[in-house]
């Protein structure tokens, strides 16, 4: 009775120690299977690949003579220069001083855009500190209060402060 209770009591490592067994008697029966089929004649499991690549390859007809396509080109190489006139020296300096003028004329623009560009910035409220400039300390003077403003001023920091759950809670009663 005892290993009665014993078992019903650890149902989860019998269960276990089921499956291991299955497994293990499973994997037995395969490992058999695959013995018997190993001593089959192997020239069943052998497969010619010579065989297979020769029937994909196409016959050749020899007895048809073969006419050579002529194929035109779609594009012709041509070796002549692109330009037919012999540039001469005259021609080069005269290229290079228009390429010169044509770089000047782009960095005098760019020294204009610049100008235009740092008097933009000068009048800018970072840089004149509009907007980085402290402003003056409130000035409270708390000689003059009433208790009207004393009582509005507890109730806006219980308003804006922290919530109440978020502080620890005493009882000092």
């Amino acid at each position: 009775m005892n290993i009665l209770d014993f078992l019903l009591g650890n149902i989860f490592f019998v269960i276990l120690i089921l499956g291991a067994l299955w497994n293990f008697f499973s994997r037995q029966a395969e490992s058999k299977k695959e013995a018997e089929q190993g001593k089959r004649p192997q020239r069943e499991q052998e497969i010619d690949w010579k065989e297979i690549f020769r029937q994909e390859q196409a016959p050749v007809e020899r007895d048809k003579p073969t006419v050579a396509r002529e194929v035109e080109p779609s594009f012709e190489p041509s070796f002549e220069p692109i330009h037919k006139e012999v540039v001469t020296t005259s021609d080069r300096r005269t290229e290079m001083e228009k390429l010169r003028n044509q770089l000047e004329e782009k960095r005098k623009k760019l020294k204009k855009v610049e100008h235009a560009t740092n008097a933009a910035i000068s009048d800018s409220p970072i840089t004149s500190n509009e907007i980085g400039r402290k402003k003056p300390k409130l000035e409270l003077d708390f000689q003059n209060i009433s208790q009207q403003d004393a009582m509005k001023g507890i109730i806006w920091s219980e308003i804006l402060g922290k919530p109440r759950a978020t502080r620890s809670y005493s009882s000092k009663r």
